[in-house]
């Protein structure tokens, strides 16, 4: 807590400074503008229109202030335009910083090496404090690190979501092993994927990682599941599917060969949310349509099976068939 107020200070004091001195230096351009201005109409202004003769002098000196005036303005817009670059990131450091995403400042910090020579250069005073503020950064990182499972938890449970109790750090996991968050210290990333792709991949600040893990955990779990009408889909299909291969009802075809003709039959399909519709069948049911009921054989070969995550799983199922209901 002590070092987040820590890095909170300084940057919003970094961000207080740069907004005063682009505020300022707006300013001064304005009034060095009006005063060039002033200078060139002055020297512009004709013995006849003023009554008034300039020496050699006079003149040579007013050119000379103008030139000033001319390279100033120039030095003035330089050191605008640098400031007007590096604010948004600084905006952005500090946004970050009072919300407690801590990878994110890091991440931005390298890619961004010009903050440190910028405040070299215009806020020397201030370099030793940001180089302590990037040391800051990274204790910090491997504070999260070591408390990620902890602080993940809790930040899930505020949504009713649990860490299954079987996973462990770096691989963690909820929904029955379904979706696997995955965390690479080394690389700084946290992939969220169900067992067939990633879902997301993110930086490992707690609250971001935990909004994708309740986002996609809305998506697949909070839907309303209709039974019979996924139970007729999949008897539907079946038929079709036996049909065509000349097969009678109660053979096994392929779960995969079931789900494809499904597929192509409805473009919003998606493999996660029909794998947790079956998870659902086999825990709730219905099983059983028109006479015959709904069963499922295991497969070894994980790249022709569907992992179906119950509570106690049935592993990889890899044929799907509806034998006789007596």
């Amino acid at each position: 807590m002590e070092a987040n107020i820590k890095l909170q200070e300084f940057i919003a004091q970094l961000f207080k400074n740069l907004k005063d001195d682009k505020a300022k230096i707006q300013k001064n351009i304005g009034l060095e503008l009006k005063i060039k201005k002033l200078t060139e109409l002055l020297l512009s202004k004709t013995t006849a229109d003023t009554g008034v003769r300039f020496s050699n002098a006079i003149k040579n000196e007013c050119n000379n202030i103008l030139n000033k005036f001319t390279i100033e303005l120039e030095r003035q817009r330089l050191i605008l335009r640098k400031l007007k670059g590096i604010e948004p990131i600084i905006k952005k450091l500090y946004e970050n910083i009072n919300s407690g995403i801590i990878f994110n400042c890091i991440q931005i910090i390298k890619k961004n090496p010009k903050i440190s020579d910028f405040i070299n250069e215009n806020y020397p005073d201030k370099l030793e404090a940001y180089n302590e503020f990037i040391k800051t950064l990274e204790k910090e990182a491997e504070k999260i690190f070591f408390e990620f499972p902890s602080r993940l938890s809790k930040a899930l449970e505020k949504e009713g979501i649990k860490l299954d109790v079987f996973s462990n750090y770096p691989k963690l996991s909820i929904a029955n092993g379904f979706i696997k968050i995955e965390i690479d210290e080394k690389e700084k990333k946290v992939k969220i994927r169900d067992y067939e792709r990633i879902l997301w991949q993110v930086l490992p600040d707690i609250d971001t990682v935990a909004k994708a893990i309740i986002r996609e955990h809305k998506r697949l779990l909070n839907r309303e599941f209709k039974g019979e009408e996924f139970l007729s889909e999949l008897w539907n299909k079946y038929k079709e599917i036996i049909q065509v291969d000349n097969l009678e009802i109660g053979s096994s075809i392929p779960i995969r060969k079931l789900l494809n003709a499904i597929k192509k039959s409805n473009n919003r399909f998606r493999l996660d949310e029909f794998v947790i519709d079956l998870a659902r069948l086999f825990e709730r049911g219905p099983n059983k349509i028109e006479g015959f009921e709904i069963d499922f054989q295991n497969t070894r070969d994980i790249r022709k099976g569907l992992f179906i995550p119950t509570e106690f799983s049935r592993g990889y199922i890899g044929y799907i068939l509806f034998r006789r209901s007596y």
